[in-house]
């Protein structure tokens, strides 16, 4: 793939990212790379060399960490566009350089010498949204009571507990909200779903893996209200009695990898070793 304009999605709370932002569109300007902008950080630096919005981008260039990428995965989907996070924050497990990187990469995007990774996406009915990691259905802040949820499979039962609630999971997603919940490591490349129930108080309630091509039904049993999420944003309020359903996507995200992926190394790097 030869990138002609790469668009920039910035975190812009984090002090650091106009500078890395910076020295990111002198290095594409430099290789003769296009740059565009997102309305809120076209308006901080309006003296770029840079076009306003992301429209044409070939590529999607995140500053920020996890969850700036995970903000930016809509985008880029939009404009069927691989992605390249630069971890401005504190594990970065998702994202690929450091900032001081940015050079070396872009150089070598100039080169074509990068690879191209595929990632499961989930969808939730109703919701035009993409979640790279995970869909949960967990109580309200303001409620103390627990959920009593109903789970079926393309239609087929296969559990009712209660619990504080039940997160659905892409591959990605295991080392996630999921893993805090008990569930499994599961490496990317594999294909399937994860279904980790949130504090179950139903001795039967564990961790189970289903085909990813499944149609994962969720209803609430209760009389009180539940949140629905995707990636750690809210999508809406499932009512009592109410259904989500969640399934793949038709497509998957794209990321760019500057070097072979070593799941278990970046785990060790990036989580088991993060604060010790």
């Amino acid at each position: 793939m030869s990138i002609q304009k790469a668009g920039i999605w910035c975190n812009r709370n984090k002090a650091e990212a106009l500078e890395a932002a910076e020295r990111l569109i002198e290095a594409l300007n430099q290789h003769g790379i296009r740059v565009g902008l997102d309305e809120a950080l076209y308006a901080r630096m309006p003296r770029a060399q840079a076009d306003r919005g992301l429209d044409g981008s070939d590529l999607i260039i995140t500053l920020g960490g996890d969850g700036t990428l995970l903000s930016g995965i809509g985008e880029a989907m939009r404009l069927d566009a691989p992605m390249l996070g630069v971890n401005l924050g504190h594990v970065g497990f998702l994202t690929e350089i450091e900032p001081y990187q940015i050079r070396q990469a872009v150089s070598r995007l100039a080169r074509g010498e990068y690879k191209e990774e595929k990632r499961m996406l989930l969808r939730a009915g109703g919701y035009d949204q993409f979640g790279l990691n995970d869909v949960s259905v967990t109580r309200s802040q303001t409620s103390t009571r627990i959920l009593t949820l109903t789970v079926r499979l393309d239609g087929k039962l296969i559990q009712r507990f209660a619990g504080d609630g039940l997160i659905i999971s892409t591959p990605t997603g295991s080392t996630g909200y999921s893993m805090s919940a008990g569930g499994p490591l599961v490496t990317p490349g594999v294909d399937l779903i994860l279904l980790t129930p949130i504090c179950a108080h139903t001795p039967h309630a564990k961790p189970t893996i289903v085909p990813a091509g499944s149609a994962v039904e969720v209803e609430l049993e209760d009389q009180c209200e539940a949140v629905l999420a995707m990636d750690g944003r809210t999508l809406g309020i499932l009512p009592a009695g109410g259904r989500a359903t969640i399934c793949r996507a038709d497509k998957p995200a794209r990321f760019i990898r500057m070097s072979e992926p070593d799941f278990f190394g970046r785990l060790k790097s990036k989580l088991l070793d993060w604060g010790t």
